[in-house]
């Protein structure tokens, strides 16, 4: 209770004749306690900010990675001084001599909020951070909903399918080595090596059919495919990547799934101009497929295979080679050694636990429109067009002019918008300045969001064009 009143642990531990690491972990215990524990009176002495202003300073620095433009420590430092600045808050004189706050400060304001951490980020193009919003979600959902109620789909009727490279030199994972060694080496078969392209294809219900092989040679040898999955179809391009080979694809699924006009199948890609061609889509419309393609640049959380089981894959491939090559010593794989090395991983990665959540995880079987959060679509803060009522009740002028200055599409409505990272930090009229004034949230300006808003609606308009195509053709 003498804690609870104010007083120090010091002075508590004295007068009751206990041990201060005692009396702390008394007072932890309790739930009450733990901001005590944490803020005691000669801590907040000491601290340059106050409670409220650290836990603004959170809320920006969460919001600012959520966004895609999250801050490195040098320049959390230099905002931290410019925020005390500004507050008029004491700071101490290396903070002056540096223009930026101290090491001891930003180890201590970690220790403090458990929820920062320092990570190493994935870089992530402008176009997939754009693309994955609202708008582009919500439209391919409600295409697979209309597909579902018009084909009473099944989740064994229902496929993904998606190309990936294989290379023939790994890539090293980390080993067991001597402590202290400059470099430790792994022995490789070259150093970037030929590429080979795999066509996964899995279904609703955990099933996988043979793959697809591309080889890069003019000519196709059946001693390609020694050692493959049963079933494996080969093909060869002199790139390497499949281009026109997706028809003799189809050909391979629907020998396996035996679909009809009757029976129909559903057939999720992405959007990639190999796979919308006229042979394509006639195939498809004489045996019974239907083809759903993605958003663009929305591959990576809406396809099943690039989600959980492709990456599985890549792992059991590498420690496969790194197999082969101790197998083999001295000598380098080819491209004739791809297949054999695929067969040992690929039962491996394509799980019936590891298919079925990607088509989980995803919300396309069963079919859950709310699988994405609001924090998902938060990426797309950038060239979205801001909502016309904020959320904030005390907007700064920098914000209403920042607003003001940013326009849209006209027809977009703000249901359409992600939720402002304005909104997450908590109005408090005692602060003087907050870490958004000093330094506001990048927005895209309207040349740069319609210059690639176009792009992007012309490709998606093809795509569509010709999936109205094959509904008329189909009627």
């Amino acid at each position: 209770m003498a804690v609870r009143k104010g007083q120090s642990f010091r002075q508590v531990a004295e007068e009751f004749g206990i041990k201060r690491s005692s009396l702390w972990r008394a007072v932890r215990k309790d739930g009450e306690g733990k901001k005590l524990a944490s803020y005691s009176e000669m801590s907040q002495s000491r601290l340059i900010f106050t409670i409220e202003e650290e836990v603004e300073l959170v809320q920006y620095l969460l919001t600012a990675s959520r966004i895609g433009f999250p801050l490195d420590t040098a320049t959390v430092k230099s905002l931290a001084y410019t925020l005390a600045i500004r507050n008029g808050n004491r700071v101490p004189d290396n903070w002056e001599k540096n223009k930026q706050a101290g090491k001891d400060w930003m180890t201590a304001f970690k220790s403090r909020h458990r929820q920062l951490s320092i990570r190493t980020p994935e870089a992530t193009s402008i176009a997939r951070a754009t693309a994955f919003n609202k708008h582009n979600v919500g439209t391919f959902f409600e295409k697979l909903r209309r597909l579902y109620q018009e084909h009473t789909l099944t989740p064994e009727r229902i496929y993904n399918v998606d190309e990936t490279a294989l290379t023939t030199s790994q890539r090293p994972q980390k080993v067991v080595a001597e402590a202290g060694v400059k470099q430790v080496a792994q022995l490789v078969s070259h150093k970037r090596g030929e590429t080979v392209t795999m066509l996964g294809i899995i279904n609703g219900i955990g099933n996988c059919l043979p793959p697809c092989l591309v080889f890069p040679r003019k000519n196709y040898k059946n001693h390609m495919l020694f050692g493959a999955p049963p079933g494996t179809q080969g093909f060869c391009n002199p790139s390497g990547w499949m281009t026109q080979e997706i028809v003799q694809c189809l050909h391979h699924i629907q020998k396996h799934i035996r679909c009809t006009v009757e029976n129909k199948v559903l057939v999720i890609l992405d959007n990639h101009v190999s796979h919308i061609s006229v042979e394509a889509v006639d195939y498809c419309r004489d045996n019974g497929i239907v083809l759903l393609s993605l958003p663009p640049h929305c591959s990576h959380r809406l396809q099943p295979l690039d989600k959980t089981v492709f990456s599985p894959l890549k792992r059991q491939y590498n420690a496969a080679i790194t197999s082969w090559m101790y197998n083999n010593p001295g000598k380098r794989q080819t491209i004739h050694d791809v297949a054999g090395i695929l067969g040992t991983a690929y039962n491996r990665a394509f799980t019936i636990q590891n298919i079925t959540s990607g088509f989980k995880s995803t919300g396309i079987c069963p079919l859950d429109t709310e699988v994405f959060s609001e924090a998902d679509f938060y990426q797309s803060y950038i060239s979205d067009k801001p909502c016309q009522q904020s959320t904030t009740p005390i907007e700064t002028s920098t914000q209403a002019a920042q607003n003001a200055a940013v326009d849209g599409p006209p027809d977009q409505s703000a249901a359409d918008c992600p939720p402002d990272p304005s909104a997450s930090r908590s109005p408090d009229p005692v602060l003087i300045c907050s870490p958004e004034v000093i330094r506001p949230y990048p927005k895209a300006t309207k040349c740069f969001k319609w210059q690639n808003a176009r792009k992007i609606h012309e490709r998606y308009a093809l795509h569509q064009a010709a999936n109205e195509a094959y509904e008329m053709r189909s009627a």
